[in-house]
């Protein structure tokens, strides 16, 4: 398995210092997080030409350093109401690129249910260099305000999932993605891929 850093030096270096200050001093600016994920793709897509997909993504925010501290993050699961515990389909991914080539454009939304209660739903796209989370919403550089999500009963209606927790902060990150191996990648295609590093709510003062 072979490892890419996915942002510019200076993107990484800003985020990990913010994961080791003190909750006080990263308060005013947002609250970067530890995550850690597993990206699926659909169809595999394989080691040289271009190839159109769905991704989903499920994974974890742990150690934010304000507001809840621990939260499930995910793209293209299925969403239980707590309050009816009825299940709904959240929205899936979709991208165009090779097994080894990340520069491509990854597009979806991203729901983070907060442990404790609240969610943010913001957009989220894989591209530049490699992965690159980070908010494409209304307005510009901010979180969605809410996604419609259709329900798996057909007899259920649709139901809102609207941002509660850190309105109106863009989301950054500094993330590596673990990919398959050359040979894996030319054998079988490439299905999965392991998310990791800092992402989390980050506004400049």
């Amino acid at each position: 398995m072979s490892r890419r850093g996915l942002t510019a030096l200076g993107l990484v270096a800003s985020a990990l210092a913010l994961v080791g200050a003190s909750p006080a001093a990263a308060a005013p600016n947002g609250s970067p997080c530890k995550v850690s994920a597993t990206v699926a793709l659909t169809p595999a897509i394989g080691p040289v030409d271009d190839k159109n997909f769905s991704w989903t993504m499920k994974g974890t925010l742990a150690s934010c350093q304000s507001g809840p501290t621990d939260a499930a993050i995910e793209v293209g699961q299925i969403y239980t109401d707590p309050a009816t515990g009825k299940k709904y389909n959240e929205p899936v991914g979709h991208g165009s690129t090779s097994c080894h080539d990340f520069a491509s454009i990854w597009g979806g939304t991203t729901i983070v249910r907060w442990a404790g209660g609240g969610i943010t739903v913001f957009a989220s796209g894989f591209e530049n260099v490699g992965p690159f989370l980070g908010i494409q919403g209304s307005p510009p550089g901010n979180a969605v305000a809410s996604v419609q999500l259709q329900p798996v009963n057909p007899i259920d209606d649709p139901i809102v999932l609207s941002t509660t927790v850190w309105k109106n902060y863009p989301w950054d990150e500094a993330v590596a993605i673990q990919s398959a191996s050359p040979t894996d990648c030319a054998v079988g295609g490439m299905s999965s891929a392991t998310l990791t590093g800092v992402l989390g709510p980050f506004a400049l003062s």
